[in-house]
């Protein structure tokens, strides 16, 4: 699969146009054709995804009907892995 490498400038006007318009991470990356994995990255990248306080992490054991291993909420966005994996990433995916 290709990669499209993007400008430092490039990056920070997607971000500033993600945070000015309010939408979910999902319907911007649709509307500007852009991987939703590539903004989330940038996001924590620039550590515009932290919000002071609580973060909520569910953790639970794989469910035979869904194999979900872990599901992480950061604001809107949920990270969902389904595979095992360590703790410390975990840590690291909620900030």
């Amino acid at each position: 699969m290709y990669e499209r490498s993007y400008k430092q400038e490039e990056k920070g006007q997607f971000l500033k146009d993600y945070m000015e318009s309010g939408k979910s991470i999902r319907s911007y990356c649709e509307d500007k054709k852009l991987g939703k994995a590539t903004l989330h990255r940038w996001l924590t990248k620039e550590n515009k995804l932290k919000e002071p306080g609580f973060s909520a992490m569910e953790i639970r054991m794989p469910q035979a009907e869904d194999g979900l291993f872990a599901s992480i909420e950061l604001g809107t966005s949920v990270i969902r892995i389904y595979q095992a994996v360590a703790v410390n990433y975990l840590k690291e995916l909620a900030g």
